[in-house]
């Protein structure tokens, strides 16, 4: 899991969902995203991580568990 930090730092840089390409309004709205998924060896890195919204990220989690 990223921390806290991370997560305020990328929002910081850049509060744009890595998904929908729409403003995140609120960093407790935002998750951070392994763009390589942590379970194929993708690292908890700030280089692998995309800020996302929450329900992006989770609609994307979702929707991958079913394919």
């Amino acid at each position: 899991l990223y921390s806290r930090k991370e997560k305020e730092s990328a929002f910081n840089a850049d509060p744009t969902c890595g998904i929908c390409g729409q403003l995140i309004t609120s960093v407790d709205d935002a998750h951070m995203d392994h763009k390589e998924p942590h379970s194929k060896g993708g690292g908890t890195t700030p280089e692998n991580g995309a800020l996302t919204h929450r329900y992006c990220n989770l609609s994307k989690s979702a929707n991958s568990a079913k394919e």
